[in-house]
């Protein structure tokens, strides 16, 4: 959505896997959000790529994480970018923690991916399908716009396999080494899926000093609402704020 006129090998570019319940497109709020991102930097040569994966029903599990593997072997391994900046919100991040792990573990039957992202950014990670109905999906469902019913829903859309580690990454083991060394980790404490964002944190390694929780924050509201803000006011936000100092530390 973005190129740089600066590009080489060696420029930076934000790889972003959009969510959207493993059943939308990416949504023109998502894409505003990102834009006015790339606004507050000031960083000319930063380029954002979105992957336009197909999404269910008519495409179910595992061909989204294929169809995200693909684009980013062809942009590491053929092409020969090398500064990539991994960014996901809720089933996007989903995607993006599976491109994590299968740099460091190689799966079988998945195509090999060698270059680790130089930094990952991780919002409100959807990353559990089979989850139960307990916990924040009780406590939170007052605050929050999505609900368990609706998070099963899609879930049931996607796959047929929810306990599958690969359809919910928070059952995967072996994280050890597959987070790089630069982490934005961002949800908000109103979300219902606050139980599963917060034991996947722990579970795969980041650091509380990467950790960005929005007070009374519902789930991607920073696409969902600050999309709608003028870029005056984006900028105002702990969000953007947040995300354009960390983005200022890689680019």
């Amino acid at each position: 959505i973005i190129k740089s006129k600066n590009l080489t090998k060696d420029s930076p570019i934000l790889f972003f896997i959009h969510g959207g319940g493993f059943t939308l497109k990416a949504q023109k709020s998502q894409i505003r959000s990102t834009i006015k991102t790339y606004r507050a930097l000031h960083n000319e040569d930063l380029s954002i790529l979105l992957i336009d994966y197909q999404v269910a029903p008519e495409s179910r599990f595992p061909t989204p994480i294929e169809e995200v593997f693909y684009v980013y072997h062809k942009l590491t391994e053929q092409d020969g970018y090398k500064n990539i900046i991994i960014m996901g919100d809720s089933a996007g991040a989903n995607l993006a923690s599976l491109v994590l792990y299968q740099v460091q573990n190689k799966l079988e039957n998945f195509l090999k991916l060698n270059v680790k992202p130089n930094a990952a950014v991780l919002l409100s990670p959807w990353v559990d399908l089979a989850a139960e109905k307990k916990g924040s999906f009780i406590k939170n469902e007052q605050f929050d716009y999505i609900s368990y019913e609706a998070v099963r829903y899609w879930g049931s859309l996607y796959t047929s396999e929810p306990e599958n580690p690969l359809a919910s990454p928070l059952k995967l083991d072996k994280w050890e080494g597959a987070l790089p060394n630069k982490v934005f980790y961002q949800y908000g404490d109103g979300e219902v899926l606050l139980d599963m964002i917060e034991a996947f944190k722990d579970k795969i390694g980041v650091q509380s000093k990467d950790v960005h929780i929005e007070p009374n924050g519902t789930h991607i509201h920073q696409f969902v609402n600050y999309s709608k803000y003028s870029q005056e006011k984006f900028e105002t936000t702990p969000f953007c704020n947040n995300l354009v100092a960390f983005l200022k530390t890689v680019v």
